[in-house]
């Protein structure tokens, strides 16, 4: 009964810290350089393998490399959930291994959590409220220095007015 050959995950570095299969890999914030280790056993011929791989969230479509580059290296992940798939063939057996993956995530940054932009709304609304309140400060103010020059231009005209008719009773007296 002819059987694929097998391909797994060996070890996954994050930056300098390596995880071995089976640890789950719940990563805080930063920019990832990743790398993956894998390998393939082929009882016929190691040296003819071909591998497959594909990091969701990166990868459009499957890289591919053979047996003397069993590793993948993705530079900056960004935070995101991502799983990373690899299987091995040979040319003359086209007998697929079984997928190996590997499930991360990288979580995100504290400003794009949701309480920084809870943050942010309540601090637009106070300086929107604030802003509203300080214009209308100004435009009352405003109004009270153009009140007090009306007030004290009327004032002036009224003394004119009065010394105007005072003028006039008095030319009117010598002209009598």
């Amino acid at each position: 009964n002819p059987r694929g050959p097998y391909c797994s995950i060996i070890s996954s570095r994050f930056n300098t810290q390596t995880f071995l299969p089976g640890e789950i890999i719940d990563l805080g914030y930063s920019k990832y350089n990743v790398q993956f280790d894998f390998l393939g056993i082929s009882h016929r011929d190691p040296t003819k393998l071909i591998y497959k791989y594909k990091l969701e969230g990166v990868d459009e479509d499957w890289r591919t490399s053979d047996y003397t580059q069993r590793f993948a290296t993705y530079p900056l992940l960004a935070d995101g959930d991502y799983v990373f798939r690899v299987f091995c063939y040979t040319k003359e057996n086209p007998l697929v291994s079984d997928e190996a993956s590997l499930t991360f995530s990288i979580g995100i940054p504290f400003w794009k959590s949701s309480w920084v932009y809870a943050f942010l709304v309540v601090a637009l609304v106070a300086g929107i409220y604030w802003y509203i309140k300080w214009k209308v400060r100004t435009y009352k103010n405003k109004q009270r220095i153009l009140q007090n020059i009306i007030a004290e231009k009327t004032s002036l005209l009224r003394a004119e007015k009065e010394a105007l008719i005072n003028t006039k009773n008095l030319l009117e007296e010598k002209n009598k």
